[in-house]
């Protein structure tokens, strides 16, 4: 570069420059820069393993924060008073016909009152949500640099918060929709 005053280095050559530099005047008066360099190691930089990750990374903490705010509304559902008076009416909310196991198959504590949690359509839209993510999880880090893959796995994970929720609205506001039925949708958009 004529005139300038500074030579770029490649990034990521890991050539660090380590003296002053000298003007060498070859045959045919050609002039050359030598530039006193050594391969130094910079420990800040990313691998390039981690900088191909970064984008699953993102996916996963997403998917943690999606799956939290699943559980959370859910949990709110719970408590709701229109899903308790549907509860009051819906067979597999009371306390002899509710699934005495929840969806991961441990005993589950029953309430004595019908209530969405004897249900136990909660617990198995819970575990289907962790099935998915699971699913995403088994995923090579590469697979979401692809564009295409990386924008599927986003927007399925904001339609699992919706459709998630909504299979407990749908029971709750359908009076022809049972704890079956809504088992049986599944949260694919």
């Amino acid at each position: 570069y004529p005139e300038e005053d500074e030579v770029p280095m490649p990034p990521r050559s890991f050539i660090e420059v380590v003296g002053d530099s000298v003007v060498r005047v070859m045959d045919g008066n050609i002039q050359v820069m030598e530039i006193p360099i050594w391969i130094s190691c910079n420990l800040s930089t990313p691998t390039l393993e981690k900088s191909s990750a970064s984008r699953m990374t993102q996916v996963l903490s997403m998917l943690n924060h999606s799956t939290a705010e699943i559980h959370h509304d859910l949990d709110a559902l719970l408590l709701n008073l229109r899903v308790a008076e549907r509860a009051k009416s819906g067979s597999h909310c009371n306390n002899i016909n509710a699934v005495k196991q929840d969806a991961a198959g441990n005993m589950q504590t029953l309430t004595d009152e019908n209530s969405l949690h004897n249900s136990g359509m909660v617990e198995v839209i819970k575990v289907e949500c962790a099935a998915w993510v699971t699913a995403v999880r088994a995923h090579n880090a590469t697979r979401f640099n692809v564009d295409a893959n990386h924008k599927s796995v986003m927007a399925v994970a904001i339609d699992l918060r919706r459709l998630a929720v909504g299979k407990i609205l749908l029971w709750r506001d359908d009076p022809g929709a049972n704890t079956a039925t809504v088992n049986s949708l599944t949260l694919r958009a």
